[in-house]
């Protein structure tokens, strides 16, 4: 008996350590090794006069992780969004979020995209992998419904009871402000794109400001896109100091 455990033993060893081993070392590594991109910064561009063309402006980016509890989760997301938003609004400020809705100049939801691409925006938030898998009370969707299914209390929860006693009192917006509900829902929505690598921090805001400043990068600048024409040569830059104007040569 003895022997025969010993054999079943050695044999579970060898196959975890030798047959699977390289694939429960790939498995581990997964575990606790996240890897997350760092955008370098690019170099100065300059026309043949020294003047420049392109540059890097420092800035502050702020950034959301989705490292949340799942036990109350979307009220503490929504109450630290609506804090710092109400921050941007002070400084004149807005977010940077890709969203498909924004409000109209009748102060309704609209969409701000048509044909299939509404359609493509419509089947996202249900995981509907294909256009033609719609039903057509979900084609004929508004961007209020949008909304309203987003922020509801299955999904990001933006909003509150009417009657605190009441569960099933949830109003959808109560306590927000219109556009601290879009632009919540946009950041939120934006979090859902990389929901598979929550270690990803999202940015929603990447321009100067010192009072919410997380994380420090830098943005392209192009001093003279508005101008009618530039003393451009495509010509080979030699790398230079960081103190002296690049200067070109031309290649044969």
């Amino acid at each position: 008996m003895f022997v025969v455990m010993a054999v079943l033993l050695f044999q579970r060893i060898f196959t975890l350590q030798i047959v699977q081993g390289e694939d429960k070392q790939q498995e581990f590594e997964l575990k606790i090794k996240k890897e997350r991109s760092i955008a370098s910064t690019r170099g100065n561009i300059y026309d043949v006069n020294g003047i420049a063309l392109a540059y890097n402006e420092l800035s502050s980016s702020v950034t959301i992780e989705d490292v949340y509890e799942s036990s109350g989760k979307n009220a503490t997301i929504n109450g630290i969004l609506k804090k710092v938003l109400h921050i941007l609004d002070e400084n004149g400020d807005s977010i940077s979020c890709d969203f498909n809705i924004y409000i109209d100049d009748d102060g309704e939801f609209a969409y701000s995209v048509t044909g299939s691409r509404r359609l493509r925006f419509i089947a996202e938030p249900g995981y509907i992998t294909r256009i033609s898998d719609l039903e057509e009370r979900q084609k004929n969707a508004t961007a209020q419904d949008i909304i309203e299914y987003l922020a509801g209390s299955k999904r990001y929860a933006i909003g509150g009871l009417t009657d605190p006693n009441d569960k099933n009192s949830f109003t959808v917006g109560e306590g927000y402000t219109q556009k601290e509900l879009l632009n919540i829902i946009a950041i939120r929505y934006t979090m859902g794109t990389t929901g598979y690598q929550k270690y990803i921090p999202v940015t929603f805001r990447n321009k100067p400001l010192p009072q919410l400043q997380k994380t420090r990068t830098s943005w392209r600048a192009f001093p003279l896109r508005r101008t009618q024409s530039a003393n451009i040569r495509t010509d080979r830059i030699i790398p230079r100091s960081s103190a002296t104007p690049a200067k070109f040569q031309r290649t044969n």
